[in-house]
């Protein structure tokens, strides 16, 4: 663990941890008014997650690598630039546990944010983005980070690995010009349309233009 990683969980608390607080943090959030969610999934679901993940992982992986080994040989370096294996970001599929309920996704838009859409007071345009979670690894091929996706339980028992995925969210302007947070979504699933369809269809029932 890097001096870096330590101090996030020193800051964040253990990941393997803070998921079992996910239901309860939820039900606080709805008590207070927000809008909160988590969704789960089943083995079969989960070990398909962390294939997808894997491969996409291990190709960012070597487009890293080979944009390395470019940009060593302009500046006329003979140092060998080592390429990804595969087997490296094989997923440890014994982690996965035949009943387990594991977790996929979490949802947060804030109150003010539901009630100003409601009553017109923002702006009729908003803007979505995704970005990937890399606070415990990245994709360098200098540190291909073996079995890189998590396969938290949210019922039995921890497991040794860190969440990655996908953060999604959705802004627009207050009558200020200042940004006002819609929708949150943490996923673990890579950028695709799949994702985008579950962000979507959680911001349609109450985000109405």
């Amino acid at each position: 663990m890097t001096v870096l990683e330590k101090v996030k969980e020193h800051v964040n608390g253990d990941p393997d941890h803070n998921i079992k607080l996910l239901p309860s943090l939820v039900q606080a959030l709805l008590d207070c008014g927000h809008y909160a969610a988590v969704t789960t999934i089943n083995p079969e679901e989960m070990r398909a997650i962390m294939t997808a993940n894997a491969q996409s992982n291990y190709d960012l992986a070597v487009k890293a690598a080979k944009k390395l080994a470019e940009a060593q040989a302009k500046k006329g370096s003979e140092e060998p630039v080592a390429m990804p294996v595969r087997a490296d970001f094989e997923p440890n599929y014994a982690k996965l546990e035949e009943d387990g309920e594991y977790f996929e996704a979490w949802f947060f838009a804030p109150s003010p944010s539901i009630r100003q859409m409601r009553r017109g007071m923002l702006l009729n345009v908003s803007t979505m983005d995704a970005g990937h979670d890399k606070s415990r690894g990245d994709c360098k091929c200098t540190n291909p980070n073996p079995n890189p996706r998590p396969t938290f339980d949210v019922n039995i028992q921890p497991t040794p690995f860190p969440s990655d995925g996908t953060f999604y969210a959705s802004y627009t302007y207050d009558s200020n010009s200042q940004l006002v947070l819609l929708l949150a979504m943490h996923c673990l699933y890579n950028e695709s349309i799949r994702a985008w369809k579950m962000f979507c269809s959680r911001a349609s029932p109450y985000l109405q233009f």
